[in-house]
């Protein structure tokens, strides 16, 4: 079911490195067509060409960032709603169904977290990285909710008066969502089934840019041991082991000096 042409606008930031990534942006568009009209992507690197009139498409040569693509989106007409979505393919086809049932600010919640890094130490580290920095950046922020699953929808008003090009490489949603809590705005989330794409299994990120993209002073053990303990207890669902999740935060945490 489509949603109406002037509801939703779906932003796709994207950095295009090879024809792989080209071709993970068309399945992607594929799936938005089904529920909205109305797709704009801010393209980087390779240029993609698009035969569908609906899509509009700002590119760069270089690299704008992710944060800062979304800002280049400001220059087209927006509906009352814009979907940030990422260009990799990320969501099953039938998961969009589920969008058409957003009322206001939505996160998009996966049903499993698959994500990588170079420095990683097992296939549980990145995820586990960005559970334990998403606590650590609100405590408050109650059970499960997904804030860096690539996917926030954002009312036109709040998006037009965010500024994305501040946000730097990492940690975008987490400054959305700390605006929507320091204004007060309610916040709803939509669960949205991952794909499993063999092409997607591939990352510049670390965990150590990541770890130090939020945080910016060490901290003590004492502390690092209430948020693993936060953590263990709102996203039981995403943390397989317990005790591995608590080993392989205090692995990188004392590798990149981030805890006395």
């Amino acid at each position: 079911m489509k949603i109406s042409d002037f509801r939703l606008s779906i932003v796709i930031p994207v950095y295009l490195k090879t024809m792989g990534d080209k071709d993970a942006l068309i399945k992607t568009i594929e799936k938005i067509l089904n529920i909205t009209s109305d797709v704009i992507v801010i393209s980087q690197g390779l240029k993609p060409y698009f035969t569908n009139k609906n899509i509009k498409n700002y590119h760069s040569k270089s690299s704008l960032g992710k944060w800062n693509a979304v800002s280049y989106a400001k220059r087209f007409k927006l509906n009352n709603f814009i979907f940030i979505h990422d260009g990799d393919n990320p969501f099953k086809e039938e998961s969009y169904k589920k969008i058409s049932k957003f009322q206001r600010n939505t996160f998009i919640k996966r049903n499993e977290i698959i994500l990588y890094a170079k420095d990683e130490v097992s296939r549980e580290s990145r995820k586990y990285v960005e559970l334990f920095i998403n606590k650590y950046n609100n405590e408050a922020q109650g059970e499960s909710l997904d804030v860096q699953s690539g996917g926030v929808i954002l009312e036109r008003e709040i998006f037009q008066e965010l500024n994305f090009s501040s946000f730097g490489d990492y940690g975008g949603e987490l400054a959305i969502y700390n605006y929507l809590i320091k204004h007060n705005i309610l916040i709803d989330s939509i669960n949205m089934e991952v794909e499993i794409d063999i092409f997607r299994q591939k990352s510049n990120y670390t965990i150590e840019s990541i770890l130090k993209s939020v945080i910016h002073t060490p901290l003590s053990l004492t502390r690092v041991l209430e948020i693993l303990k936060m953590c263990m207890h709102d996203y039981d669902e995403y943390i397989e082991s317990n005790d591995q999740f608590e080993i392989e935060i205090l692995y990188f945490l004392k590798k990149y000096n981030l805890i006395f």
